[in-house]
């Protein structure tokens, strides 16, 4: 920039500011900003939409260990029992590991057989 332009920029600005230097009071420094500690930031949940859920697969996994055929205690027949309750459909893998995050099941378990 030509030193005639930043010249007529300082005197736009010296008028606008009346004839104070720009950087002596930033404007910034005297806008009045709210506390933000008053209303805490919302935090997401990160549980999961089974959670209503797990009292049914803690039965279900009660039930399938006394069972005297275990095969008829399939997760798919378990993911069919939580979607007749809840009226949403989920997977079958979704289902393993939310039920490894609770403690239910191992994780291991489908590799024993």
């Amino acid at each position: 920039m030509p030193s005639s332009t930043v010249s007529a920029l300082i005197l736009q600005l010296q008028d606008r500011y009346k004839a104070a230097s720009p950087m002596a009071t930033p404007v910034l420094a005297t806008l009045v900003v709210p506390e933000r500690d008053v209303v805490p930031s919302r935090r997401r949940w990160r549980g999961s939409a089974l959670e209503p859920y797990r009292s049914i697969a803690e039965q279900f996994i009660k039930r399938r260990a006394h069972a005297h055929d275990r095969t008829a205690y399939t997760y798919a027949r378990l993911a069919r029992l939580v979607e007749r309750k809840s009226g949403r459909r989920f997977a079958v893998s979704t289902l393993q590991r939310r039920m490894v995050v609770w403690g239910i099941v191992d994780g291991m378990e489908r590799y024993q057989e």
